[in-house]
């Protein structure tokens, strides 16, 4: 139904204190168990097959792909033209400049960082790449 009305699929995570205990304590919920809980969902898309199963099913994962962008590399061969990363606006969590992580990076091509940061999200939104550069937009 989500391809057949061309639905992007926001993912959060929630409910991180679900976790053994280790993380009660020092904010570890927000610190480490939401980027974490983000980059296993990102991989439970890309390694249970979904996209396969679902070529149109668009994703947009909360909190900049939380430790995904980080662990990328170990998971490489996972589908990297279809991750969108989305900020956790307004709230004071993550990256204090959108991007940055991305951005700094090594281990990103010029070309994955690009599909990283902006392009990926304007194919899975189906817009006209020219639309960013126009100031009307």
């Amino acid at each position: 139904v989500c391809e057949e009305l061309s639905v992007v699929l926001f993912v959060h995570p929630w409910d991180m204190h679900m976790w053994d205990g280790r993380l009660q304590k020092y904010w570890m919920p927000w610190l480490v168990g939401m980027p974490s809980e983000t980059a296993q969902a990102i991989c439970s898309v890309l390694m249970g097959n979904v996209l396969v199963m679902f070529p149109k099913l668009r994703f947009c994962f909360a909190h900049g792909g939380g430790s995904y962008p980080i662990i990328r590399g170990r998971v490489s061969h996972g589908w990297n033209n279809h991750i969108v990363l989305g900020t956790d606006y307004p709230f004071p969590l993550g990256e204090l400049e959108v991007g940055k992580v991305v951005e700094d990076y090594q281990s990103f091509s010029a070309v994955d960082r690009d599909n990283l940061l902006w392009k990926n999200a304007i194919q899975m939104l189906d817009l006209d790449e020219n639309t960013l550069f126009d100031k009307n937009f």
